[in-house]
């Protein structure tokens, strides 16, 4: 899972770090009416994870425009293209790894709060456990 949020991370890089794919993608988004940026995770922090994550879902067809567009003179390299247009891959990961992260992060977000959580731990241990057993063999199939 960790080489595929590297894989996540290293596209929306590629793309935040030249002006002119930066340029082309947000035309494209506003284009498509899409609100949301691209968002890059930070190195700790589950929920930074998620967020990014979220943002590549809902940009997804954006990024997938941008991966056949011709006129960013091939900057996002034929791989990064590859896999964004990859739907029957990439974009299920990311589906099904948003899923199994949402009830971790939900649940270190209420159980770190200043509030009385410990009643809730076993809940929080089987709504993740129910979660991993159905999503994590769908994170981890690799073409």
């Amino acid at each position: 899972m960790i080489s595929f949020i590297n894989k996540v991370k290293d596209i929306i890089k590629c793309i935040k770090h030249s002006q002119v794919l930066n340029s082309i993608f947000d035309g494209i988004r506003k284009a498509k009416n899409c609100t949301k940026n691209l968002v890059l995770p930070v190195t700790t922090g589950w929920g930074s994870q998620l967020f990014c994550l979220q943002s590549m879902s809902v940009c997804k067809e954006s990024m997938q425009t941008l991966a056949l567009n011709e006129e960013d003179g091939n900057i996002l390299g034929r791989d990064k293209k590859q896999t964004l247009v990859d739907e029957e891959i990439f974009l299920v990961r990311i589906e099904s790894t948003k899923a199994l992260m949402e009830p971790v992060v939900n649940w270190i977000l209420k159980l770190e709060s200043n509030e009385d959580a410990i009643h809730l731990c076993f809940k929080a241990f089987s709504e993740i456990q129910e979660s991993i057993a159905k999503n994590l063999p769908l994170c981890v199939t690799e073409k």
